[in-house]
């Protein structure tokens, strides 16, 4: 057979397409599932970051709320932070405000004719695990009564949350170099706490 007969000719050598068609497609479905890969991870990080930062908030109004509750009062309404604490607190913290405001600091602070005006200056929250949050509340006080007006500037507060059904709530309020009047705060607080920061 000569080179002319056409079934024995060898096929001159042309551009690979099919070789290059595949890595093509091969390289184009990798780049694809890595992309994928990256973007699922990047959404279910943002996810988180939105649930921890929803967290942090949560906990900073809870905290706030309670405080200003436990410390600003007026004589003429010294039931008002009773629905608050009721809202944001764990039964035994809403059970110690209660007593609290039902007993001789009642009289004292209507005598007195005393009004507390609060102004939380700082939050600081610590970790924030599945079922409890710690916040450290740094606030100015402000005491108006017959004697004159008193004021204390960064007072701290640890606020204990605990997490329920119905969301985040304090549990407990633990006073640290607080210039608030000690009777006060013995009355306000947490007898536990107070006993063990003397």
């Amino acid at each position: 057979m000569t080179s002319l007969d056409p079934g024995t000719a060898e096929r001159p050598p042309g551009p690979p397409w099919r070789i290059i068609a595949v890595v093509a497609v091969v390289g184009a479905v990798a780049v694809a599932v890595v992309l994928g890969v990256l973007l699922a991870a990047t959404a279910s990080e943002r996810d988180d970051l939105r649930t921890i930062d929803a967290n942090r908030r949560q906990v900073q109004l809870v905290a706030s709320a309670v405080t200003e509750a436990l410390f600003g009062f007026d004589h003429t309404d010294l039931d008002a932070g009773q629905t608050v604490i009721s809202d944001l607190a764990t039964g035994s913290l809403a059970e110690e405000y209660r007593q609290a405001f039902s007993g001789p600091i009642r009289e004292q602070l209507e005598t007195a004719e005393a009004r507390g005006v609060v102004n939380v200056t700082d939050l600081y929250v610590g970790d924030i695990g599945d079922q409890s949050a710690t916040v450290v509340v740094v606030m100015d006080l402000v005491v108006d009564s017959n004697d004159g007006r008193r004021t204390t500037f960064d007072n701290f507060l640890v606020v204990s949350l605990v997490r329920t059904t119905g969301g985040w709530r304090a549990d407990g309020v633990q006073t640290v170099n607080s210039g608030v009047d000690p009777e006060l705060l013995a009355a306000l607080t947490d007898a536990a706490n107070q006993e063990g920061d003397s």
